[in-house]
């Protein structure tokens, strides 16, 4: 979160890959996690986890509309270095 320069332009991913790994987490555990007393106190701390990161998301990034566009970039980016290597 912290990387300078071109790699500092994919925070918005590296966010979107916390909140999709801890989201993930609290469906693993709903599915077939322990219950235990220190369990809820984890999944509520992942919930504010999420939601500050989507705080984040949206200040730092414009929100869906922001996010969506830098990842169609993205993906133009990686395409047209893709084809770019196929040609030579």
């Amino acid at each position: 979160m912290v990387l300078p320069g071109r790699i500092g332009q994919l925070r918005w991913l590296v966010r979107l890959g916390l909140a999709g790994f801890t989201a993930g987490s609290i469906g693993a555990w709903f599915l077939f996690g322990a219950r235990f007393p220190l369990a809820y106190l984890d999944k509520g701390l992942e919930i504010a986890l999420i939601a500050l990161l989507a705080v984040e998301l949206w200040r730092a990034d414009g929100g869906p509309a922001g996010v969506a566009r830098r990842a169609r970039r993205l993906i133009e980016v990686l395409a047209d270095t893709v084809l770019a290597r196929t040609a030579r």
